[in-house]
């Protein structure tokens, strides 16, 4: 049913999709472009234990098709991974710490086919904001959306509110506000300034939903809060995570 949809949607042309379509596109399962690299990984069978008889040995799928880009800010180079169409959409993703390089590929995949260009760093290991508007500058992305997990959310945060006419919308998965307290009660930066554009928080294993929901007073713009049941929304729930992307970058 759904290899039926996704073939009437791809019938329109892709520049004009109503956002309803987009958001459709992020919640069906992705389908891999033509030229793809198939990379799989057998299940792993504990020693001593069997498979269960009814069916066959099942596989860990994932699909590639990201262009990696090589980016020299001052004495640093950041590898940047680039897809999707050339849309007037933009999304950059920005890993939490110890992320693995192709950590938001399944999510970028499902933005692909609800016509968004995504650009994700490989790493977040030095990454400041200097480094993050010159990138951007060298790919000719004058704006864009902005989403984080983990870490990669905290500098998100400080990028909107620090960034403004740079970035439209943002996604936080796992962390709030700066200046908000946080799941151990500590504030990491009381003088972050609120971010004045539409923002999404995702509340996740790691963030309660009460303190997702305190990041509010720090937000003059549309704020949305959600929840997924897992610590990290990039691997454990990409589709969730797409769909609060796609809607974020949405004109609504």
């Amino acid at each position: 049913m759904w290899i039926v949809a996704r073939q009437r949607l791809r019938c329109r042309v892709a520049n004009d999709l109503p956002d309803v379509e987009r958001i459709i596109w992020a919640a069906i399962p992705a389908v891999p472009p033509s030229g793809a690299e198939k990379i799989t990984a057998p299940v792993q069978v504990p020693a001593g234990g069997q498979r269960h008889a009814a069916g066959p040995a099942r596989e860990r799928v994932a699909w590639s098709d990201m262009e990696t880009r090589r980016i020299v800010v001052g004495d640093h180079a950041w590898t940047v991974r680039i897809g999707g169409s050339q849309s007037r959409h933009t999304v950059v993703l920005l890993p939490d710490t110890d992320a693995p390089v192709d950590v938001y590929d399944q999510v970028c995949t499902r933005l692909h086919t609800s016509d968004l260009r995504t650009i994700a760093f490989e790493t977040l290991d030095g990454l400041d904001a200097p480094s993050v508007y010159a990138v951007l500058d060298d790919l000719g992305v004058p704006w864009t959306n902005l989403v984080g997990c983990g870490a990669g959310a905290d500098l998100a945060w400080q990028l909107a509110a620090r960034g403004f006419g740079r970035f439209m919308g943002l996604v936080a998965a796992g962390r709030g506000h700066p200046a908000g307290a946080g799941a151990d009660g500590t504030v990491a930066d009381s003088t972050c300034p609120p971010v004045e554009i539409p923002a999404t928080v995702i509340a996740t294993k790691h963030l309660p939903r009460t303190l997702a929901d305190a990041s509010g007073r720090y937000v003059y713009g549309e704020f949305r809060v959600a929840q997924v049941d897992v610590a990290d929304p990039a691997t454990e729930a990409a589709q969730e995570l797409a769909t609060e992307i796609v809607l974020r970058s949405g004109l609504w």
